[in-house]
């Protein structure tokens, strides 16, 4: 996603008349050898719980896998 399809998402959001939003913060990354190591760690919790995001979104729409469904919400 560009610039631009930032801001017309961002515009679209704000256009809603009600939104929703949950967070949700992952567990603390406590492998700290040093930043290279913390930075890898932290990207792989991350996208560890994208995916599980992905597979509870998929449920929720169907026959899609679930990044493919998540992409579909989102976009």
């Amino acid at each position: 996603m560009g610039r631009d399809g930032f801001t017309s998402h961002m515009f679209g959001l704000l256009g809603l008349r009600g939104l929703k939003a949950q967070m949700r913060f992952g567990e603390e990354v406590v492998e700290r050898a040093d930043r290279f190591v913390l930075s890898e760690t932290a990207q792989a919790r991350v996208a560890e719980m994208y995916e599980e995001l992905g597979e509870a979104v998929s449920m929720a729409v169907g026959e899609q896998s679930g990044t493919e469904a998540l992409e579909v919400v989102l976009n």
